[in-house]
């Protein structure tokens, strides 16, 4: 166990209920996707420490989940005295999924995450947008020394009164933006933070690359676009130069799948495969085809049929330039 890489998770147990595509789907997600998600696309071979709040409600199926993987440390879950998360989200074709919340968890403090000081890695997992507070992770980033990860996700979402969700763009958010070393969000998050008023604007060559240069005008190591059937674009720099890396999946556009949880194992199997050696391109042509496959495996319990890393594995996606 001490000998193993470790990733330290902040974020928030959700409980999924999914309308779409002629089915209805119930079970845990959130940050589940990354736990289960790196637990069996490493083959257990990396040490896990998630930090999350969870309701009293969820308690018996988390257990279930968690049960015999002896690389996951579940001292960091907190079982409160209240209903956890309950997000149902509903396809409405072109524009995405209808989402809508009920119950909250209280954000995490500096006392629930700070033994997450010794992993490699930690994630920060915006499932909710609430999970963890700005000041607090300020004093993470200062007490740190090793990679922040962090997955925008819910931190351009609203919430109004009646729990629906809503895309706008968070009060000191240029703040949260200089705190990771990698950065992930999709299109339209990215295009919430930097061009607003024209988010409903589709992908084109020219505006990726500008919001690769916005992104990395923050500097991150490395920053993640994800693009939905069109695979994610990893930014980065080497030697002071400004690259970019187009991993496509090898599918074509299907509405034949559900998207839920596809982000959370892009990041999951990213840092897989960075922990176990590979390089940033190369993993990102990994965490693209695992993505992809999940895709057309929906549900939590998919995650352990996924594909796991293989250092220089000729099957895997060749990178694509």
């Amino acid at each position: 166990m001490a000998n193993k890489p470790s990733v330290g998770i902040i974020g928030t147990i959700n409980y999924d209920r999914i309308i779409g595509n002629g089915f209805l789907l119930e079970d845990l997600g959130g940050i589940m996707y990354n736990l289960l998600g790196i637990h069996y696309l490493s083959r257990g071979q990396i040490q896990l420490k998630p930090a999350a709040n969870f309701g009293y409600d969820i308690k018996e199926k988390l257990s279930a989940y968690l049960e015999g993987k002896c690389n996951i440390d579940c001292s960091g879950l907190y079982e409160l005295k209240t209903n956890n998360p309950c997000v149902e989200l509903r396809d409405i074709g072109e524009k995405g999924k209808d989402e809508n919340l009920k119950h909250r968890v209280s954000k995490l403090t500096w006392g629930k995450i700070s033994h997450l000081l010794a992993c490699d890695m930690i994630l920060v997992n915006f499932i909710s947008g609430y999970d963890v507070g700005l000041g607090t992770l300020m004093k993470l980033r200062d007490a740190y020394n090793g990679i922040i990860y962090m997955d925008i996700h819910s931190l351009v979402l609203g919430i109004d009164k009646d729990g629906r969700r809503f895309y706008r763009r968070p009060d000191n958010w240029k703040r949260y933006l200089g705190i990771p070393d990698i950065i992930q969000m999709n299109f339209k998050e990215a295009m919430t933070f930097f061009y607003p008023s024209q988010s409903f604007r589709r992908p084109t060559p020219s505006l990726i690359e500008a919001l690769g240069t916005n992104l990395m005008s923050f500097e991150p190591k490395m920053a993640i676009l994800s693009l939905g059937s069109k695979g994610a674009v990893l930014f980065y720099s080497e030697n002071s130069t400004f690259k970019s890396h187009h991993a496509i999946p090898g599918l074509k556009k299907t509405r034949r799948g559900e998207a839920t949880g596809c982000g959370d194992l892009l990041s999951a199997a990213f840092m897989v495969a960075l922990l176990l050696g590979g390089k940033p391109q190369e993993s990102l042509d990994y965490s693209v085809a695992v993505a992809t496959e999940k895709f057309l495996r929906p549900g939590l319990a998919a995650s352990s049929e996924l594909s796991p890393f293989k250092r220089n594995n000729p099957n895997q996606p060749k990178n694509r330039h």
